[in-house]
């Protein structure tokens, strides 16, 4: 049995079926007799599935040329990913290949692996080279910020775009090799974000585990969306 709290990470791949059957039993079996971890659980397995039902097909408008706008932008000490930003590309993203995020702002992320695009829930796991894809759609006219979290503090902004409402944003990343965890944060403000507002709100809650920090606190009147990313074995 864990003798120290069980961590949201853990519950993620419990909920998702992703732990080996003998760990899935202690936990379910400390479930049992631990009535607040069985309200974690079922509190991240009803996120989960609110974020798969009853979703509309994905309309998507006639192919049009596709290019690219190819951008580094490092925050903290190192950029964690290359980034690349797609103004057009249609092609990312199929009705049956994508994972819709609901909320006010609707977020689809796809894992591209070898050619193999895989839809993504909240916990994505992921490698080096692995290219992660994602379209935002905000209800309202507002700037859309991508940050990426490493979990020994380093920030990097990969994406800010001023949108309109209804209009898909979309963009993509291929990740490095750095080996420990990442968060993954869609934050929609009303107004243009300070620069550094986001690292500062970051390390004000830093004593908080990456695993746990869905949302940042602090940070002016926005929506913000987030996916953990945890590194595993090629």
């Amino acid at each position: 049995m864990p003798t120290e709290p069980v961590s949201r990470l853990l519950l993620e791949q419990w909920v998702l079926g992703m732990l080996p059957p003998d760990q899935a039993q202690e936990l379910e079996v400390l479930a049992d007799i631990d009535a607040d971890l069985r309200q974690r659980a079922e509190r991240i397995r009803s996120d989960i599935a609110g974020a798969q039902l009853d979703l509309p097909k994905l309309a998507l408008p006639e192919a049009a040329p596709s290019w690219w706008s190819r951008m580094w932008l490092p925050v903290g000490m190192s950029l964690a990913v290359a980034v690349a930003v797609l103004i057009a590309l249609p092609s990312l993203f199929a009705p049956d290949t994508t994972v819709v995020f609901r909320g006010a702002l609707d977020l689809e992320i796809v894992r591209v692996r070898q050619g193999d695009a895989v839809p993504q829930t909240a916990l994505i796991q992921a490698r080096e080279g692995d290219r992660l894809q994602y379209a935002a759609t905000s209800p309202v006219d507002g700037f859309l910020y991508v940050f990426d979290v490493q979990d020994n503090g380093e920030v990097s902004q990969w994406q800010m775009a001023q949108v309109r409402a209804m209009e898909r944003v979309e963009g993509a990343a291929i990740l490095d090799d750095y080996p420990g965890g990442e968060r993954v944060f869609f934050v929609l403000s009303q107004e243009p974000l300070d620069a550094g507002v986001f690292e500062d709100a970051v390390h004000d809650v830093w004593q908080a585990p990456l695993v746990d920090l869905d949302t940042v606190p602090g940070l002016p009147a926005s929506t913000q969306r987030s996916v953990l990313l945890v590194k595993e074995q090629p």
